[in-house]
């Protein structure tokens, strides 16, 4: 038997469904964190390693700004942060 949960136990999905919520995440708490970021493009000369091992987090409040020479992977990273791309990726972020 299966109980419907109670209404403190539940969120509107925006949708007309309801879902279970999800649990409020502490005031410390990261609101971008990333850790262990690696991303190679296949190309026809070999794997070009674009990013390699990249961790950091972004706490509320904070301002951070991502710099390194042309060329050091920051538009890839900028990229790879949004969503699925190109390359073969393995990562974490939360």
């Amino acid at each position: 038997m299966t109980l419907a949960p109670s209404v403190a136990e539940t969120r509107h999905s925006g949708n007309g469904v309801l879902a279970p919520a999800v649990p409020a995440a502490p005031a410390n708490a990261p609101q971008l964190e990333l850790d262990g970021l690696t991303l190679r493009f296949r190309t026809r000369s070999g794997d070009v390693h674009a990013l390699e091992n990249v961790a950091f987090s972004v706490r509320r409040g904070e301002i951070v700004g991502i710099v390194g020479e042309s060329g050091s992977g920051k538009s890839v990273l900028s990229l790879a942060l949004m969503g699925p791309g190109g390359g073969s990726q393995a990562r974490n972020v939360r």
